[in-house]
């Protein structure tokens, strides 16, 4: 993905300040242990809102990869797994699913914005730290406040919806908000008027 900077992803910081009386490498071996019970737990977290585990990248004391059990009796340990795509891409589904329907352009409009710059769906949103999904369609914000005369389904509060879902599913693992935003340039508030900006929702991870 082209986007430089970052999402926070869900992270488990580890921090154990262990018994002075123990040996360095005792005092190694029980942070080791106490991460390994932080890791079970964020994997379960993640098997129950994604259905699914994600991979994950391990930092100890700064160094990918680095076993456990190396860390030092005052160090870190960090767990990183990357579930954005999973988040935005059930976000995507639930706007696809309660779009209007009448010629299709509302729906395929969706698009998905990392740190202001667009990205494809299913991209990898690693390393971004906000994430803003919105449809440029002009008539977009009469959707979104019931204000189309179009008798199909789906013609009011669809981003509102979609917030409301996501934020069942994912709402302990990120912030998820509705909003109104500028469509133009790299879709941030206040590059427009008021009544230019159009329904969308923004992430950022916990």
């Amino acid at each position: 993905m082209a986007v430089r900077t970052r999402i926070q992803p869900i992270e488990k910081t580890l921090r154990l300040i262990t018994d002075g009386a123990l040996s360095p490498k005792a005092q190694s071996a029980a942070v080791a242990a106490f991460a390994r019970t932080k890791l079970r737990e964020a994997q379960a977290q993640n098997r129950r809102v994604l259905k699914r585990e994600p991979a994950y990248r391990q930092f100890v004391d700064n160094v990918e990869g680095r076993p456990l059990e190396q860390v030092r009796p005052d160090g870190r340990i960090v767990f990183t797994f990357e579930i954005g795509a999973d988040l935005v891409g059930f976000i995507l589904a639930e706007l696809q699913r309660v779009s209007p329907v009448d010629s299709g352009d509302y729906r395929k409009s969706h698009m998905v914005f990392a740190d202001g710059r667009e990205v494809e769906p299913g991209a990898n949103l690693a390393g971004a730290e906000e994430i803003v999904l919105l449809n440029p369609q002009p008539y977009s914000r009469k959707v979104e406040l019931g204000l189309m005369r179009m008798k199909v389904d789906g013609t009011s509060e669809v981003y509102q919806q979609a917030t409301r879902a996501a934020r069942r599913r994912f709402g302990n693992i990120a912030i998820i908000n509705f909003e109104f935003r500028s469509p133009i340039g790299t879709a941030q508030r206040g590059k427009a008027g008021r009544a230019s900006r159009v329904p969308a929702i923004s992430v950022q991870m916990r």
